[in-house]
């Protein structure tokens, strides 16, 4: 989530570490759909393993010079995070123990000198985007104010439940499409403030809570980066792989389809959200892992072995509807899944060739 999850955290007035524990589950499910859905790519083009010579060796991250530049500081800042130091101060000594770790590894003047020019290299690379950033976002906040003082907020509840006619899900659907529309073009971070202030009036009065309403509105707003037609991230990878963007975007869509489905789960499974008991949430986070797999399988074409583009389309469907009802139907749908990938492989395996009786007679 990135600055989003700070900026969330201050406007629902709430303790940052417990909004880093909300936002783990939904990131997992998603890296957990991405890699089954590379796994399973992988396999139905039959792509084998990594030689081993390409594999480098263990003994080459051991060095503390290679893992403390990058662990130390992350640790200072996760620590200092959940003691309680504010954000900034958190930052500020994770750069601090950055700097000193990159100072000790120098060994004579040469290597200081390098150092210092890498320095101000670094800030000099992070000056434009910082700048850009602080700009949108500050535009952002100002047009939050104005939306304010002229009740526009209001105004798009009112639209939102008049064009939905008081249905829950048209009206999920409507703000989805807004939230992209609004985030066209725009970073996450300014996208999801922007649309915030507009479109969390009308999901709370749809029956969404505060903490719903908002996680609904932060992951359209980075779905606006990949779906077309204004995909900026879309577009720098499509050039970064000398491939027709469209192509870029379909392949995209296709290995994040769990990222469109997650805000709607955010609200027919709360305990996601952490919304709940212990056990709610174990139980719709694994019936949500189980249904991410199976919708990665059914679009990627494999799963245990490759699918028609029947048993992809059920399967699809099998695995969204697990992910988005809970685990009742989770239980319907891996028993419904594992029995005809079960006929499938009775169907293919092969059969014993017995010896014919004349093969017998002659020995």
């Amino acid at each position: 989530m990135g600055a989003g999850l700070f900026l969330m955290a201050e406007m629902l007035d709430i303790p940052i570490v417990t909004m880093m524990l909300v936002a783990l589950v939904p990131a997992l499910l998603f890296f957990i759909s991405v890699l089954f859905s590379v796994h399973f790519e992988s396999k139905r083009e039959g792509l084998g393993a990594v030689p081993a010579g390409e594999i480098p060796a263990f003994r080459q991250f051991t060095a503390i010079g290679v893992w403390a530049p990058l662990l130390v500081p992350f640790v200072c800042l996760l620590s200092l995070i959940i003691i309680g130091y504010s954000v900034g101060y958190s930052a500020l000594i994770a750069i601090t123990a950055l700097v000193a770790i990159r100072l000790l590894k120098c060994r004579g003047l040469g290597d200081l000198r390098a150092t210092g020019r890498m320095f101000l290299k670094t800030l000099d690379d992070m000056a434009e985007p910082l700048v850009t950033l602080a700009v949108m976002v500050a535009v952002a906040g100002l047009l939050v104010g104005v939306i304010n003082i002229v009740s526009i907020g209001t105004k798009f509840s009112e639209l939102v439940l008049a064009v939905g006619q008081g249905s829950q899900f048209l009206s999920l659907i409507l703000a989805g499409g807004l939230v992209i529309l609004i985030g066209m073009g725009m970073p996450t971070t300014a996208a999801y403030v922007l649309a915030a202030s507009v479109i969390t009036f009308a999901l709370q009065n749809v029956g969404l809570s505060e903490l719903q309403a908002h996680m609904f509105v932060f992951y359209f707003a980075t779905l606006s980066a990949i779906t077309p037609p204004v995909c900026t991230a879309v577009f720098v990878a499509a050039g970064i792989a000398d491939a027709p963007w469209l192509s870029v975007a379909g392949q995209t869509i296709r290995i994040a389809v769990v990222k469109y489905l997650l805000p709607f789960a955010f609200v027919l499974q709360p305990a996601l959200l952490l919304e709940g008991t212990t056990g709610e949430a174990a139980i719709a986070m694994v019936s949500a892992v189980a249904g991410a797999i199976l919708l990665s399988a059914g679009f990627a074409g494999y799963l245990v072995t490759t699918l028609t583009r029947v048993e992809r389309v059920c399967i699809g469907i099998l695995g969204a509807v697990t992910m988005l009802s809970g685990w009742a139907v989770g239980l319907v749908a891996v028993a419904t899944v594992a029995a005809i990938q079960l006929l499938r492989l009775r169907k293919h395996a092969p059969f014993a060739v017995l010896p014919s009786t004349d093969a017998k007679e002659r020995q």
